[in-house]
């Protein structure tokens, strides 16, 4: 089994706008829609618009990854019809902790209190872009999903009021095992009984719309993100009805102007243990309204939910759990 990333990277901060998550694509289909579940991603997609317009003058910062740097992150695509000829996009980050399983956010997965049906999903792997209609070339590699788990916790709210629930956290079975040997875009980010202290610097990315309009094909981006003390200033840090033991919160450093933003959710914080290998510290729930680059993100705290990885993942997969 290999084994999770050693650092091979020097991370520095430069310049991206990232503000999007939805994106719409004109296909002919002929599947059945859930209606409940197209009026869910419609209130997500109508979100969407209206915060681009909002903060269209909004730079959040980071930078183009070198081939291969970042391989643990994943595009997870769920393609929802919305009737005979229009389908929504909704795009989600993700992380690879086993050859077949993949760390989400719940939020990912459910919306409006249903779960998108796993037929719609697909996983990518390799250099990751938006654009919906491409197909997989070269490294890249792309996935169907066998089976979603969201955590049993997880508040079914409404798109609106998403950002006050605990346990945003969801896993991903694929239907094949990712070929690690053939596949140097791909690699194991570690799980580890391990929280980063406040201060340690991490880096977290995504997928988002990079043009002020909203529109265009966009590559993947990622940025530095220092970890915050939730104990110091729960009310910056987080929200009436989260569970701080259960979060992380990491940017709103203005001095380096960059953050999160919708379209990085379910994306990985990857921070650097002690031995140079990166783990996972937490998987991108919520952003601050407007994602000001002021303001710190919050993340679902990877170490609080390793026992329920392990008792929800596929008993026949290795995990990448490291010591």
């Amino acid at each position: 089994m290999f084994q999770c990333l050693l650092d091979r990277m020097v991370v520095v901060v430069t310049g991206v706008v990232v503000t999007g998550v939805v994106v719409m694509v004109v296909v002919v289909t002929g599947v059945v829609v859930m209606v409940v579940v197209v009026e869910a991603v419609l209130e997500a997609v109508n979100m969407s618009m209206n915060y681009s317009k909002r903060a269209s003058s909004k730079v959040i910062n980071g930078l183009d990854p070198l081939p291969n740097q970042i391989c643990w992150q994943v595009r997870l695509l769920a393609v929802i019809p919305i009737n005979e000829t229009t389908n929504a996009s909704n795009i989600c980050g993700g992380a690879i902790i086993g050859s077949r399983t993949i760390l989400t956010a719940a939020h990912c997965v459910i919306k409006a209190g249903v779960s998108i049906p796993m037929e719609w999903m697909t996983v990518r792997i390799g250099p990751l872009t938006s654009d919906t209609n491409e197909g997989a070339t070269g490294c890249q590699k792309d996935f169907q999903v066998l089976k979603v788990t969201a955590h049993y916790g997880y508040l079914r709210q409404q798109v609106s009021t998403r950002i006050n629930s605990n346990n945003d956290i969801a896993l991903l079975t694929l239907d094949s095992a990712i070929d690690f040997a053939n596949s140097p875009c791909a690699c194991l980010l570690c799980l580890k009984n391990q929280v980063p202290a406040v201060g340690d610097q991490c880096i977290a990315g995504g997928l988002g719309i990079q043009n002020t309009d909203g529109t265009g094909i966009n590559s993947f981006k990622y940025t530095q993100l220092a970890i915050q003390d939730i104990a110091a200033n729960p009310a910056r840090c987080g929200a009436p009805l989260n569970d701080p033991s259960l979060m992380v919160c990491a940017g709103g450093s203005s001095n380096r102007n960059s953050s999160v933003c919708r379209g990085d959710s379910g994306g990985p914080l990857a921070c650097l243990d002690a031995s140079g290998k990166f783990y996972s510290a937490g998987v991108a729930a919520s952003v601050s309204q407007g994602c000001p680059v002021n303001r710190p993100a919050r993340f679902s705290r990877t170490q609080a939910y390793l026992d329920w990885i392990r008792q929800n993942a596929d008993p026949t997969d290795t995990l990448s759990f490291a010591t």
